[in-house]
């Protein structure tokens, strides 16, 4: 019996090896075994990576970030031990830096960020907030966060309730009925509750004289000369207490999720006053002082501005439930929590209606959204159909429109130095992940306007690079003809093209100087003023899983079986092999010594050789390329024999 398997698609993605008994699942016949380097496409086709561009080299890994300045005028923010580097989103050129900055090498992956216009919040919970503000296009000051006076502090109860303050007039000093003082809150805001008044009253601590006195600046009056009072509170955040450890922008407020000594505790500005943390009379645009309540004690690692306001813990997710018709007030504000999944250090991101978060120790990736079905938000792992290619996640970064294409990709990247990519369109239930690999390993990854940018590690150096979809190689540099040289890739095998004319790879000497294979006489040569990309190959391939044949007595893969045919629908390909067996991508009007141009259509390869029983690996043609050139495939059909 002879039959025609028919894959119009690999919308599903790479699916996990325990996964592939499913034969009767969409996942299993949209899914593919393997897909590394690959690009997924909307429409259900796979085609190869781009490639990059190589930017600079790097004292270390770092952290990167955007800061989105206007619709046409985006940066990546590379931060690395005490100083940021600036690039173009647009080219990836270089645009300034800030050097001396408070932040170590050990506290990159704890820092958070929030930014808005010319301005850039960055919190670590052992460090005091700094803002960066950008002066110009290419210029950057650094600045200490300050709220506005005692009043606009954000303030916390830490000290034991039953502890009470007496203002002594006579004496212009401020008692306590026990210590709690140290000598770091000199400097810092304290409010006190005016009794007379009902109001606070907030100053300034001065001298502090014991744990017991100190002085205070009153900002407008003191509180009643001799009265105790249990109702006072100290600033939020100090050398003392420690800072905040996460921060966002949320309705033009700016919050902050938990310090170092109150982890669970938000804070939350007035509407439109970014430094003004008054919680004045809870009028609709006071600020708003929360925490989480929950029975269990929980840190806030993020904080983030999706559909709703939420807090990501070390265990567990809280919300902040909105309406369009009941906005965020200090009324209305109230804390839901979803579920037990707590994260980590690697950030959440707003992504296809919801928010992506790494689960724990990096070893899931769940979804963050909102159910009509449910009325709340849902916690819906994403990652299981790829568990295998996941490994342990240590930074991700999320892209909502690809630079020559509509799809959203999300980027996770592993200790093994791989990055696990993320494809979704929510309305139509499509989710695809694959595997993207280099040359050395991907260390981080950041997102600035639409283009992604990455640091990888090549031969003990890291370098900063820029993925590119008209590149087609990695850590790509352009020369021109005849003196091609790629300095940064001394001692690696170089690869070159001219757009669709592939040149050859040849070994990068010394000062990085390449002879490709089409330079010499023998393969024709190449006129002088030539401008070749060069860059290093990557791998590239699609294994698709075994055909399956529902029989009366059992599956085609339990049968004897040969594949006789695989038929390819490719797309903008220059170059394809099944099984090993290269395909001739020519037709009517090919020009001899000219560059093969892009393919798009069916091509076919007939192959040889049975599978018995339970050899579905025998099956399976892997489809890659003779050369690292572009190529794509839309589909896939398979002519499939079985003995009778």
């Amino acid at each position: 019996m002879k039959t025609h398997i028919s894959q119009t698609s690999f919308i599903a993605g790479t699916l996990d090896e325990a996964a592939r008994a499913r034969h009767e699942t969409a996942l299993y016949r949209h899914g593919a075994a393997a897909l590394l380097n690959c690009l997924p496409l909307a429409t259900g086709g796979q085609v190869s990576r781009w490639g990059t561009r190589h930017l600079g080299v790097l004292p270390s890994v770092p952290v990167l970030e955007e800061f989105a300045f206007s619709l046409a005028q985006s940066y990546l923010a590379a931060f690395l031990d005490g100083e940021v580097r600036f690039y173009y989103a647009s080219d990836g050129a270089a645009a300034g830096s800030l050097t001396g900055c408070p932040w170590t090498a050990d506290q990159l992956r704890g820092l958070r960020f929030a930014q808005g216009g010319d301005l850039m919040w960055v919190v670590h919970p052992d460090m005091a907030p700094r803002i960066v503000r950008r002066t110009g296009a290419d210029t950057w000051a650094l600045e200490a966060l300050a709220f506005d006076g005692a009043r606009g502090t954000p303030f916390y109860r830490y000290a034991a309730s039953s502890i009470t303050a007496t203002w002594s007039a006579g004496t212009s000093v401020l008692n306590f009925s026990a210590g709690w003082l140290e000598a770091g809150h000199a400097g810092t805001a304290i409010r006190v509750w005016d009794a007379d008044a009902s109001l606070y009253r907030h100053g300034t601590i001065g001298a502090v004289n014991s744990a017991t006195q100190c002085t205070v600046a009153w900002e407008d009056a003191a509180p009643p000369d001799g009265k105790a009072t249990t109702l006072w509170e100290e600033a939020a955040f100090s050398s003392v207490r420690g800072w905040p450890r996460s921060v966002c922008l949320h309705q033009q407020r700016l919050v902050f999720g938990g310090s170092r000594d109150a982890g669970d505790a938000i804070w939350m500005s007035r509407v439109g006053q970014y430094w003004n943390f008054d919680l004045g009379t809870a009028a609709d645009a006071d600020a708003i002082a929360m925490a989480l309540g929950a029975t269990r004690v929980r840190t806030i690692a993020h904080a983030v501005s999706g559909p709703q306001l939420t807090f990501f813990t070390e265990a567990g997710v809280f919300f902040v439930p909105e309406q369009e018709t009941r906005p965020l007030t200090p009324s209305t504000a109230r804390i839901r929590h979803v579920a037990p999944f707590g994260t980590g250090d690697v950030r959440p991101g707003a992504f296809d209606g919801g928010v992506l978060f790494v689960q724990g120790r990096g070893r899931a990736v769940r979804d963050l959204a909102y159910t009509a079905e449910a009325d709340n938000l849902t916690t819906d792992p994403v990652s299981l159909p790829a568990t295998d290619l996941i490994g342990e996640i240590v930074d991700a970064a999320y892209l909502p429109g690809a630079q020559d294409r509509p799809e959203q990709y999300a980027f996770f990247v592993n200790a093994a130095g791989r990055i696990a990519l993320f494809h979704s369109i929510r309305e139509q239930k499509i989710g695809a992940w694959c595997e993207w690999t280099t040359q050395g390993a991907f260390k981080a990854v950041g997102v600035a306007g639409d283009a992604v940018f990455a640091a990888v590690e090549r031969g003990g150096t890291v370098r900063l690079e820029r993925f590119d979809p008209a590149l087609a190689f990695d850590a790509t540099v352009e020369d021109t003809t005849p003196d091609l040289a790629a300095p940064h890739l001394v001692g690696l095998e170089v690869h070159g093209r001219i757009g669709d004319d592939y040149l050859g790879g040849a070994e990068a000497g010394a000062g990085g100087a390449v002879t490709l294979p089409r330079q010499t006489e023998e393969q024709g040569g190449l006129e002088d003023g030539l401008t070749v990309e060069l860059g290093l190959a990557f791998d590239w391939w699609i294994d698709p899983l075994p055909p399956v044949i529902d029989l009366p007595d059992g599956t085609l893969q339990q049968r004897t079986q040969r594949v006789l045919e695989t038929h390819l629908r490719l797309y903008r390909a220059r170059t394809v092999r099944v099984g090993g067996t290269s395909l001739t991508l020519l037709s009517d009007g090919f020009t001899a010594g000219a560059a093969p141009p892009a393919r798009d259509g069916w091509w076919m390869t007939r192959h040889l050789g049975f599978a018995r029983p339970n050899e579905g690996a025998a099956l399976v043609r892997r489809i890659d390329r003779d050369v690292p050139m572009p190529v794509g495939v839309l589909a896939l059909k398979r002519v499939v024999k079985v003995p009778l």
